[in-house]
């Protein structure tokens, strides 16, 4: 009978878990609909890659006309004409790989918008499922004390108890009672702080986040790789690289002749002339700092890529560690209170006249206290292993 027990409540913990797990990703999906941030930044991002696309279009033509009068009876003559002027050729290929990668920078830089704020929606998220766990304890701890502070007022009628114990056990309910009112007011801010990032919308699921998802702790080796392929903000100077050095080539390319091609019109003295013109445009002045600037923007680009590298990688590092040390706590404090009811033994020992209720109140702060390290262990732990793995964002 104990193992179907035992069963029955490994299984149900799963569902819950796998429940939480399910809402957290269906609450997420609804921030990243309703985010006003998001969306102000996906509309910037689009407006700004249309505009860097049409920087490598054709320049508009140009018409021209003139009309002269003769004198002396000289006949009126006049002319119309339309010129279209283009870069060299190899240009347009060598800017449209540029702003493509110009664009894939924007991109980048919207998914790294994109994550930090899921991040922040996730952690939201785990901080109401401790505060969940938290109040439900409490209201554990104070439901066993009001039942025993009802004993203690028939015991006081018949002199078993004193009234100083008596008020020992009001004091000790005053506090939990003060320890749920004040997690509820932690909750209630943590809700809002979700509707905000949600637009400042009703968050559905919010009533399941009862107990931590299961996350898998990857190796060390496993993370690095991750960051150095996934992380947007790497992407993002990376692109702006290959941007910068593809604007190179433009630059050089743009220190080749321009041309312009045109036809025109002429009508002179009731004769009719038809022509084509050819003109080419030397680049003196206009392109000169532009190769130079494009280098410059280069060697920017590889210093913030190589900066970010490092500071990601001793994150990862730092979070790694602090995981596996997080890890190694956790199981110590569950083998120690979760292999049995230490409350329901003081209970026991109480009730069989072992301890006295002063005792039994020391040793209850005691595994109380010892029930909340458990609690914050196992948030912070989550915590941490969801920053890990937060590439799944993506």
């Amino acid at each position: 009978m104990k193992l179907s027990i035992i069963t029955i409540l490994a299984a149900a913990a799963l569902v819950s878990a796998t429940a939480s797990a399910d809402n957290i990703d269906d609450i997420l999906l609804q921030i990243k609909q309703n985010n006003s941030q998001l969306k102000a930044l996906s509309a910037q991002v689009e407006a700004e890659s249309a505009e860097i696309k049409s920087s490598n279009n054709l320049s508009d033509p140009t018409v021209e006309g003139t009309y002269q009068f003769g004198h002396g009876g000289v006949g009126d003559k006049w002319e119309v004409g339309v010129t279209q002027g283009f870069d060299w050729p190899g240009v347009y290929s060598a800017r449209s790989k540029a702003n493509k990668a110009r664009i894939n920078a924007l991109n980048a830089s919207y998914s790294k918008e994109q994550i930090d704020l899921l991040i922040q929606a996730r952690s939201l998220c785990l901080e109401i499922i401790r505060l969940q766990q938290s109040i439900n304890f409490d209201k554990s701890i104070l439901a066993n004390l009001d039942s025993l502070y009802q004993k203690s007022i028939k015991g006081l009628e018949y002199g078993e108890i004193s009234i100083l114990d008596t008020n020992k056990l009001k004091i000790e309910r005053i506090g939990v009672n003060q320890d749920i009112a004040s997690n509820k007011a932690m909750l209630d801010t943590k809700i809002k702080q979700l509707e905000a990032l949600n637009g400042n919308q009703p968050v559905a699921g919010i009533s399941s986040l009862s107990d931590y998802p299961e996350q898998q702790l990857k190796s060390l080796d496993q993370y690095i790789a991750e960051m150095n392929s996934l992380d947007p903000e790497l992407q993002q100077y990376s692109s702006e690289i290959e941007a910068a050095n593809k604007e190179r080539s433009v630059a050089r390319m743009q220190n080749l002749p321009k041309f312009s091609i045109g036809y025109s019109h002429l009508n002179e003295l009731g004769d009719h002339f038809n022509g084509v013109g050819l003109g080419m445009s030397i680049p003196v002045f206009e392109n000169r700092g532009k190769t130079k600037a494009a280098k410059a923007q280069a060697i920017a680009s590889e210093l913030a890529l190589e900066n970010a590298q490092n500071a990601n990688s001793a994150a990862v590092n730092t979070d790694y560690q602090r995981a596996m040390a997080l890890g190694n706590q956790l199981t110590q404090y569950r083998d120690a209170l979760n292999n049995c009811n230490n409350i329901e033994i003081l209970d026991k020992a109480l009730y069989g006249g072992q301890i006295t209720l002063i005792n039994y109140l020391l040793e209850l702060r005691y595994f109380i206290d010892a029930q909340k390290v458990l609690i914050d262990i196992e948030y912070e732990y989550n915590e941490v292993v969801s920053s890990l793995n937060k590439y799944s964002l993506l």
